[in-house]
């Protein structure tokens, strides 16, 4: 058997080939360097746009006025309700509509204690992470321009503290907490997002238990 080896106008053109494929991956990576800022800031943007009109149909279809109605609404979705509980919590957090708590107990009601605080830890933490790098996109500005002056006062100071890290994580685990605003807060410092990830994956689980375990045993107690 006879092989032939490939020939020299072959060669070149594979050469070539490779040559342009090249040029065309850097010219690709170089375009994203040089425009990085503005990609990431677009990309920002369409997030909190996305987020704000889900929000506001919600709220106009009634969905967020109760727990009754969001309950209601969830229902409908039957195999799907879990997906949909778990983007509105995310949504939840990255533009707060109803006090956490009372979403966080929808939960539990629907899909038992187990699923329910599974659901929840899932969405909540995700939401986290997103409403963090939105304010590390962002900064302080957004944070007083859509958060109360209340908040700001009582906790912006937390913020020149070098024991800030043990104050947002020992917050983030306890309930009643306003943990969306200091989520957003802790965004603005130099924390990283490392340390903010084993934060909310360490120290949010209690809180949702509470939160889980409270309104089982109220329905358990009062209404059983």
């Amino acid at each position: 058997m006879i092989v032939h080896s490939p020939s020299r106008v072959t060669i070149e053109m594979m050469n070539s080939l490779q040559a342009a494929e090249a040029r065309g991956k850097s010219s690709a990576l170089s375009f994203f360097e040089r425009n990085f800022d503005a990609i990431s800031t677009w990309s920002t943007w369409v997030g909190l746009v996305a987020c704000a009109a889900l929000a506001l149909w919600a709220w106009k279809a009634g969905v967020l006025t109760s727990l009754d109605s969001l309950q209601e609404f969830l229902g409908k979705f039957g195999p799907l309700a879990p997906v949909i509980f778990i983007a509105f919590q995310i949504i939840q957090v990255v533009i707060p509509v109803l006090p956490g708590g009372i979403s966080t107990v929808v939960a539990p009601a629907m899909f038992g204690w187990v699923l329910g605080f599974i659901y929840n830890y899932v969405g909540l933490v995700a939401g986290s992470l997103a409403a963090f790098l939105i304010a590390k996109r962002l900064g302080m500005p957004f944070i007083r321009q859509h958060f109360s002056k209340r908040l700001l006062e009582r906790y912006e100071s937390w913020t020149s503290n070098r024991r800030f890290t043990v104050y947002f994580a020992a917050a983030i685990a306890a309930p009643l907490a306003p943990d969306d605003f200091l989520v957003y807060l802790a965004g603005t410092t130099n924390m990283s997002l490392r340390t903010f990830t084993i934060i909310m994956l360490t120290c949010k689980p209690w809180a949702i238990i509470v939160y889980c375990w409270g309104f089982d045993f109220i329905v358990r107690t009062f209404f059983q």
